[in-house]
């Protein structure tokens, strides 16, 4: 298993080619989320052949902020907290924010 902060958030026409292995990039115009697989190539998440991207966010931890589908921004406190008190949902992805 490996840890990364390789998380990238823009529009469809500034989404690279590739990326580094693991990396992931919400379109923002598309409400996408793509993940690079370890050749680097971007593949759609949202993409039925690819597996679907969940759009239930209720429940969320508190300071979680909703971008997308299942896609939230959370304070790496906040973050913690959830995790320490088992309220993270396991189909969501979240991306540390520190500006929260």
């Amino acid at each position: 298993m490996k840890q990364t902060q390789n998380q990238y958030y823009g529009k469809r026409k500034d989404m690279p080619n590739r990326l580094h292995p693991g990396s992931t990039y919400i379109c923002s115009d598309e409400n996408s989320l793509y993940h690079a697989r370890e050749d680097g190539v971007l593949i759609n998440l949202n993409d039925s052949t690819s597996g679907k991207v969940f759009t239930d966010v209720t429940g969320e931890p508190s300071g979680a902020l909703a971008i997308g589908g299942n896609i939230v921004r959370i304070s790496q406190a906040n973050y913690d907290a959830a995790e320490t008190a088992t309220t993270l949902i396991a189909n969501t992805l979240y991306i540390i924010d520190e500006s929260l």
